[in-house]
């Protein structure tokens, strides 16, 4: 399984707050390639969490991020779930038990506000999406390669 023309240029979208391309991207995914959309979102989540706090973030770095997000999106409507945004984060860096505790669509919302806050606020990352996309891309092929190997 391989990640897909369109997954790429659906992220991209959504990463720039592109919103009209990114609806109209989403609509032809088909079912059967949604998981390698979702691991591409999830190697991108990671490269961002990578640029953003260049080494491992303590808890603290951590809850500091997500009182940033809460005060950012204050108004968001839909309201954003901070529990959910630090679970996942805590997940991305090997404490995956947590994500017993929050929803699976939960977890894809929170990769995307986490993405679009750090292309947001960084842009250099908005300048060089592309280069963030093909390394995210190589990182979501080489997991699916061994989800398929297993």
């Amino acid at each position: 399984m391989t990640v897909q023309p369109n997954h790429r240029a659906l992220l991209k979208a959504m990463a720039l707050g592109d919103t009209r391309p990114a609806i109209e991207l989403s609509e032809t995914i088909p079912a059967d390639e949604e998981s390698s959309y979702h691991m591409l979102v999830t190697a991108l989540f990671c490269v961002m969490l990578g640029h953003r706090f260049d080494d491992v973030p303590t808890r603290d770095a951590i809850v500091e991020f997500v009182n940033e997000m809460r005060f950012d999106y204050r108004d968001a409507d839909p309201a954003i779930k901070p529990l959910a945004i630090e679970v996942t984060i805590r997940a991305s860096l090997g404490e995956e038990d947590l994500l017993d505790e929050i929803a699976p669509a939960d977890t894809l919302t929170a990769e995307y506000q986490v993405i679009r806050k750090i292309v947001l606020q960084s842009p250099e990352v908005t300048a060089e999406i592309d280069r963030f996309l093909d390394e995210s891309e190589g990182i979501a092929t080489q997991w699916l390669s061994e989800e398929a190997a297993s």
